[in-house]
């Protein structure tokens, strides 16, 4: 769920450029080019180091109604942390049952952007929190120092390859810069999303904690019968 503020102008700006074949109304295209970088790399992925954890905020005079968080590009999770250890104690999800359930709705309005609210279907007992994604703010053509959240390598092949896409550049060079690119967003995931998890696949309860389940075996019985086994053919056993 992208929450961009894309401008008319910036994108009429972009398509008179495209139309035209000389000149151009984007002044600065390395910035623009930058900025569309930026946003194409921050929607590929929920990057690990770009998730937080926030509160929602309560609209005031809509009962069960909370504001999502301004500059969000996505959200994963919505929970309530019921003893204040940082874990989620409980789960809501997307138009589930009557206990557990929300729905988003996004209130947009062209002179204000995207303002996304998510209305419980039952008020929280405890103040509920969102995991999402935040949006990086836009580099600005000034000469106060500032910083590239991905590599820079990475942005500026980025910035390449959306040109050479809208463009239609063809060349030995436009392979290796395409090629590149994709390489260096590989290295990236690998060492920067979901570092050292735990791999192990098992079921776990609301607090962590690991759910034994039943198996049913070919013959519609469950293994953990004590009685299984007896009176069976030794091929089963």
């Amino acid at each position: 769920m992208p929450n961009n503020q894309p401008l008319y102008s910036e994108i009429k700006a972009r398509l008179e450029d495209w139309l035209q074949s000389s000149g151009g109304s984007v002044v600065l295209l390395p910035l623009d080019l930058l900025n569309r970088a930026q946003d194409d790399l921050t929607l590929h992925k929920q990057w690990s180091n770009m998730m937080f954890t926030e509160a929602l905020t309560p609209v005031e005079g809509e009962p069960r109604t909370y504001s999502m968080p301004d500059g969000m590009a996505s959200y994963q999770i919505i929970s309530s942390d019921h003893d204040g250890d940082g874990k989620p104690d409980e789960y809501f999800y997307d138009r589930s049952n009557q206990v557990k359930g929300y729905k988003v709705e996004d209130r947009f309005d062209i002179t204000t952007g995207h303002a996304h609210v998510i209305l419980f279907y039952r008020d929280p007992s405890v103040l509920p929190n969102v995991y999402y994604q935040k949006a990086l703010t836009d580099f600005q053509d000034t000469d106060t120092p500032q910083y590239s959240f991905f590599p820079s390598e990475l942005l500026l092949r980025t910035a390449q390859k959306i040109h050479i896409e809208e463009t239609g550049l063809t060349s030995s060079e436009v392979t290796v810069i395409l090629n590149s690119q994709k390489t260096l967003l590989k290295n990236y995931t690998a060492i920067h999303h979901n570092v050292n998890t735990d791999l192990k696949m098992e079921i776990l309860d609301y607090e962590g904690h690991p759910i034994q389940t039943e198996a049913i075996n070919l013959t519609g019985c469950f293994d953990g019968d004590p009685d299984y086994y007896k009176g069976q053919d030794n091929s089963v056993l």
